[in-house]
């Protein structure tokens, strides 16, 4: 009769439900400033059954890129994947951060722990190119990659690495109403050349001679395009990210020239509140332009910008763009959407067996 009773225990134990593995997401601190911050920070507040965790690899405050973390980042992983079934979400972005948060990746590989890879970096492509052998190696060793964008899922099927695109997400925004609004437009990021600043400052010097009353608010840290002293621009150097979301509900338009990026959160933070925008046709941006509530122009193109700026002021699309661009919000950035394609992730890796992981890189 025990005999019995154990074979009847050990069968009803087989049929449970296995609880799901947790995740340890390491990539910068999730109370910094920045896309990738933001990422993960989302997953932390998120929390859930598989209760996220963040461990900072670095922080912007950081001297020597983040080395002296090294030991409490590498003991934190070793301490998740020899004690707990964790999976190990790692976050790249590009050059040395590639390099260092990869270390990280690596690591968590050698110890059999399931790891995941999100590549972030706005200049990824330019590290494919220059160093393809490191790059594809590390990716294919991983046990799923996830990309941003359609360029860069394009980019790395053409190396031979298998990549699953998903979005990223923001929480939802305030619903302002869309009259009333008293700003003409935000920008939100570095004031440097990658963000397109000072194509925007030569944009916005034509601006202003059209329509003197126009006003522009600047957010973000001093980058290497010096700000100027211009009509209407106002600058309030970098600010806590929920000074962002209350500036992007206050104003009409976004805007962003970057020439360089991979899907900026500022565009997406923009669509949550039902604030349209104007960018440019770079890596990931137009992917959002076909979801709705964006107007595109070239890169590097400051008569482009001046021209889209005055013609946002002139006509009323504003408003029924900012009712696409919250639905487009909702349809394809909502939390609760792309938190469940990452669980699809989440479950595919734990399902792989052993002897299936060989280093896939996804798919």
């Amino acid at each position: 009769m025990g005999e019995a009773d154990e074979v009847t225990r050990s069968s009803a134990r087989r049929r449970q439900p296995q609880r799901p593995s947790p995740v340890l997401h390491v990539g910068p601190s999730p109370d910094g400033i920045g896309g990738i911050a933001a990422v993960i920070r989302l997953f932390v507040v998120a929390g859930g059954p598989r209760r996220p965790e963040g461990v900072p690899s670095w922080a912007p405050e950081d001297r020597f890129w983040g080395v002296l973390r090294v030991p409490q980042v590498a003991a934190a992983i070793c301490w998740h994947a020899l004690r707990h079934r964790t999976i190990v979400h790692v976050h790249l972005s590009e050059r040395g951060s590639f390099l260092r948060e990869g270390a990280y990746a690596l690591l968590a590989r050698a110890l059999r722990a399931r790891t995941v890879v999100t590549v972030h970096g706005a200049d990824f492509h330019d590290d494919l190119r220059r160093h393809s052998r490191l790059v594809v190696a590390l990716l294919q060793r991983m046990d799923c990659v996830v990309v941003l964008s359609v360029e860069h899922a394009d980019l790395l099927t053409a190396a031979g690495v298998k990549a699953t695109r998903v979005s990223n997400a923001v929480s939802p925004g305030r619903r302002a109403p869309y009259l009333g609004r008293n700003v003409d437009f935000v920008f939100g990021g570095e004031c440097s050349r990658r963000k397109g600043f000072d194509v925007l400052q030569e944009a916005w010097s034509h601006v202003v001679r059209e329509s003197p009353h126009a006003k522009l608010v600047v957010l973000g840290p001093a980058g290497d395009v010096p700000v100027t002293e211009l009509p209407g621009l106002a600058h309030r150097g970098p600010v806590p990210p929920h000074d962002v979301r209350e500036a992007l509900a206050g104003a009409r338009w976004a805007v962003l020239p970057s020439r360089r990026e991979v899907l900026p959160m500022f565009l997406i933070e923009a669509m949550s509140e039902g604030t349209p925008w104007i960018s440019t046709a770079v890596a990931g941006v137009p992917d959002l332009a076909e979801e709705g509530g964006g107007v595109l122009i070239p890169p590097d193109d400051a008569p482009a910008l001046a021209q889209a700026m005055l013609a946002a002021l002139r006509d009323g699309a504003g408003r029924s763009l900012a009712l696409r661009s919250r639905e487009a919000w909702e349809a394809h950035h909502a939390p609760a959407r792309v938190l469940a394609q990452y669980e699809a992730v989440y479950r595919r890796v734990e399902s792989l067996r052993r002897g299936d992981r060989r280093g896939t890189g996804g798919g």
